[in-house]
């Protein structure tokens, strides 16, 4: 899901497959409202798995938006963000009502390499984070994912380089996945 023209956006560097931002002193959301996107049916589980560096220190990750904002950026969005900070597993999640995330986590993952395979799993209700295949620990979904569709987008943090190798999204229990 990295190699697609519409990640080639001002701010984002599309080289050799990978996706790259460096930030100065400001925030760089983007949402990938015109590249792929998925569509979930039956239990709407799934899987997204992506291969990212963050070599600053700050948060950088993907963002997964299940309805996207209308207005300011965080109204009405359904967003989890999934990425790294000061070498911790980041997960934030946003239900439309606030700027500020209705969940903010940090998991403990030992010592990571510095490109880390991070993982979010959608099962019975239940967020499942993992770091390079080990499991880290669980969040409630609370219904963030019901609408069936997931747009893709990152987040990178004031003075911090993001880079993305990939982005993969599997189906879970039998249910459909469709990339579109």
């Amino acid at each position: 899901l990295v190699a697609n023209a519409f990640w080639n956006q001002e701010g984002i560097t599309v080289a050799a497959g990978t996706l790259q931002v460096s930030t100065q002193a400001n925030y760089f959301t983007f949402i990938n409202r015109d590249g792929q996107y998925l569509e979930l049916s039956g239990s709407k589980d799934f899987g997204i798995r992506t291969k990212l560096e963050v070599p600053s220190g700050g948060f950088g990750g993907i963002s997964l938006y299940a309805a996207l904002p209308g207005g300011e950026w965080w109204q009405g969005a359904k967003r989890l963000d999934l990425g790294l900070e000061n070498g911790q597993v980041s997960v934030s999640v946003w239900d439309g009502s606030s700027e500020t995330p209705i969940i903010e986590q940090k998991f403990q993952a030992g010592s990571l390499p510095q490109v880390v395979e991070l993982a979010v799993r959608k099962e019975s209700g239940l967020l499942t984070i993992y770091a390079d295949g080990q499991p880290l620990g669980q969040v409630q979904e609370n219904g963030l994912f019901s609408s069936g569709t997931i747009h893709f987008g990152l987040n990178v943090a004031p003075n911090t380089e993001l880079i993305v190798y990939s982005i993969t999204a599997e189906a879970k229990n039998g249910q459909g996945v469709t990339v579109h």
